[in-house]
């Protein structure tokens, strides 16, 4: 019988949505032993279908008090729930794991500006990191942040950093170069930086 897991991908926009998505085709390729599932938002459902054997669509945006009833409902029957935010059902009975890319939203002065949102990263935060089973987080730093500010136990804590598709490969530098310059007119060195453009990516 296979293992079943259910990845709460409702939110496939930005870099939590890269990282959703990478997840769930990785472990479709090669989560050997394991039925996928997926819940989603209805604009999202046609294209998980590719890799879960079933995609159920569930309205309940993020950040809500909705989501924290409709949530466990949806996945009650689900072997091992994985939500790739900190965002997680708190009435799930179920195992439970989280990915907890960084504590910005508590760690950061700009979002201190608006307390309510502050308030709610603290108090889901706090409430999150108790009620998972383990958590997944992309750094060493984050998860020296996640031990030291939530109170968890390192051993809860594993450090996955983030892949690199294949795509992304070395290729000659003269070449490389050459395409660059005569694409952007770019005769010197420079400096690509592929982040946001905010204060706390550094």
């Amino acid at each position: 019988m296979k293992s079943q897991i259910v990845i709460d991908a409702r939110w496939l926009v930005g870099g939590i949505g890269t990282y959703t998505l990478h997840v769930l085709e990785g472990l479709s390729k090669n989560g050997n032993g394991i039925e996928l599932h997926a819940i989603t938002q209805e604009q999202h459902s046609a294209a998980l279908k590719q890799w879960c054997a079933r995609v159920t669509v569930v309205n309940a945006p993020i950040y809500t008090l909705r989501e924290q009833w409709v949530i466990p409902r949806a996945v009650k029957e689900c072997g091992l729930l994985h939500v790739p935010h900190y965002n997680a059902p708190l009435l799930h009975r179920g195992r439970l794991v989280i990915t907890i890319h960084d504590l910005i939203h508590i760690t950061d002065p700009v979002y201190r500006r608006s307390f309510k949102g502050w308030g709610y990263a603290r108090l889901v935060l706090n409430l999150a990191a108790r009620k998972a089973d383990h958590i997944i987080t992309v750094s060493e730093y984050s998860k020296a942040q996640i031990v030291e500010r939530l109170g968890v136990p390192a051993s809860k804590v594993s450090t996955i950093h983030n892949g690199v598709n294949a795509e992304f490969a070395p290729m000659d530098r003269e070449l490389a170069f050459k395409a660059i310059s005569a694409a952007l007119g770019v005769r010197e060195c420079y400096l690509l930086y592929v982040g946001g453009l905010r204060r706390y990516k550094n």
